[in-house]
């Protein structure tokens, strides 16, 4: 029998000839228990992939790989313009180390902020717009993350989102 500390598995999401998400599963085993076969024994499993998350499967054990349930958007495609109800349903991935937010509406005010969605959602920034300010960045960004944004303010405006 051959037994392994550790694997990987690469894989594919398509939907007929499109590739609608990739990652790689990297999972450890618990080194005392090498002689025992990786599925044996306990294990922790990381999930690299665009657009995809590794959930605890409580019913089942193990993990399981879903789709973000929100809108996801890849701003190395473009900038997005949305509603502020739509901005809070939306995920966005960047590959830069910046996101750009810009208000549009006369009279709109509000406060935007930053959410880590690959670290629980912690809050990691805010930018106060309007009275003449309608443009912010959030900076010091990474790839390896996915981003929310919520706006607390007026709600008769547009925000666009790039990098």
């Amino acid at each position: 029998m051959t037994t392994a500390a550790e694997g990987m598995i690469r894989f594919e999401v398509k939907n007929g000839e499109e590739i609608v998400a990739s990652g790689t599963l990297y999972i450890t085993g618990n080194p005392a228990d090498a002689a025992e076969p990786l599925w044996a024994h306990a294990y922790t499993c990381t999930l690299v992939g665009t657009g995809l998350r590794l959930e605890q499967d409580d019913r089942n054990g193990g993990g399981i790989i879903r789709f973000w349930e929100d809108r996801l958007y890849d701003l190395r495609g473009g900038a997005v313009t949305l509603s502020a109800e739509e901005l809070e349903s939306s995920v966005f991935y960047t590959n830069s180390t910046r996101i750009t937010v810009r208000l549009s509406g006369e009279t709109a005010s509000g406060t935007v902020v930053l959410k880590d969605r690959t670290q629980g959602g912690a809050e990691i920034g805010y930018l106060e717009l309007g009275n003449g300010k309608t443009e912010g960045v959030f900076t010091a960004l990474s790839a390896a993350r996915r981003y929310q944004l919520l706006w607390t303010g007026s709600e008769d405006c547009a925000i666009t989102v790039g990098s």
